[in-house]
């Protein structure tokens, strides 16, 4: 079983290069024109719409629902990685060693009230046991964030994704991979 994940559209941090985090912003007027370019794009099979249950996420997923007549859920297992207090910082001041260790999945934002990989990584599994025991012949469109799909994209191919990822990026992984090296 597959689905199709992809990345919100631009909010005012994006562009301004600041972590969101857990900030709960609203897309900018460009995001939601980034949402309906990418309807046409979307595969015929998609047949529903999961989304994190942050605006910016649910704003994507309501753009590219409501021009597919999709139905959407919305799933608080998909949120975005929570930087605590370096939410709306930038890297630079968060530094070059943190970085490296969200990149390569090993970071522990809990001392600045944040998360740490392992319990993200064990949320993100939680919603991948729920899609493949809800199964779904036609498809799913993931509308998440960058560090969810970081996760993914590592139980999915094993590898980092080493570069900062683009908004409406999009890339299809296969649950049942997911899942069995969730539990490696």
């Amino acid at each position: 079983m597959e689905i199709l994940v992809v990345r919100h559209g631009v909010t005012e941090l994006n562009v301004r290069g600041l972590l969101n985090g857990e900030i709960d912003e609203p897309l900018l007027p460009e995001g939601f024109k980034q949402a309906k370019l990418l309807v046409p794009s979307i595969p015929k099979y998609i047949t529903q719409i999961d989304t994190s249950a942050m605006l910016r996420a649910r704003q994507t997923a309501g753009v590219i629902g409501s021009a597919l007549e999709l139905p959407i859920t919305s799933h608080p297992e998909l949120v975005e990685v929570n930087y605590g207090a370096f939410a709306g910082t930038t890297w630079a001041i968060v530094g070059e060693e943190q970085l490296r260790r969200y990149r390569s999945l090993t970071y522990d934002f809990r001392p600045y009230g944040g998360s740490e990989a392992s319990e993200d990584r064990e949320r993100i599994g939680r919603y991948l046991e729920e899609v493949y025991e809800e199964g779904n012949d036609g498809g799913r469109l993931v509308v998440t964030h960058g560090g969810v799909i970081r996760h993914m994209h590592v139980l999915d191919r094993g590898d980092l994704i080493d570069e900062m990822l683009d908004n409406l990026e999009f890339e299809t992984y296969n649950v049942e991979r997911m899942l069995a090296n969730l539990k490696r």
